[in-house]
């Protein structure tokens, strides 16, 4: 021992002790032979099921997302024709999100088509836009001559 009464090794560690079994007292039965409760399996089986089918659905919306996407870059290169690309996949969606109309709606005014831009426009006259959606869409309504308030 030193001046301050440590030791220069630390105490030796006790065995562990082995506790008897109780005589009479049940075996424990092991974790792998209880059965999983049946809610755990419905569950289960659910979970799989969407996975399943959300893997079955991404490959046609990826390749729709990447096809607007490219008529959008060649359209802003100057490629009229890349709003037909984005046509395609526009008329397919059930229920576009409102950049995806305005999206769709700036396109046509770039490609010189006015009708369908203000289609699309008069289409959303009810739905709730922020701030830069609305400033967006009165652009888009005043390049195709329709009247804003």
């Amino acid at each position: 021992m030193d001046i301050i009464g440590r030791m220069d090794a630390p105490p030796p560690i006790a065995p562990p002790t082995m506790v008897p079994p109780v005589v009479g007292a049940p075996a424990r039965v092991p974790l792998d032979r209880i059965p999983m409760p049946p809610y755990v399996i419905v569950l289960l089986a659910v979970t799989l099921l969407c996975f399943v089918a959300g893997l079955a659905k991404m490959p046609g919306s990826m390749s729709s997302a990447i096809r607007f996407e490219h008529g959008s870059k060649n359209l802003a290169k100057g490629d009229v024709n890349g709003v037909d690309d984005m046509e395609a996949v526009f008329t397919k969606l059930d229920d576009p999100s409102v950049d995806i109309k305005l999206r769709m709606a700036e396109a046509y005014v770039t490609a010189h088509r006015p009708q369908q831009a203000a289609k699309i426009i008069n289409k959303m006259s009810g739905e709730k836009l922020d701030k830069d959606e609305m400033a967006r869409a009165k652009a888009v309504a005043e390049a195709v001559g329709m009247v804003t308030d």
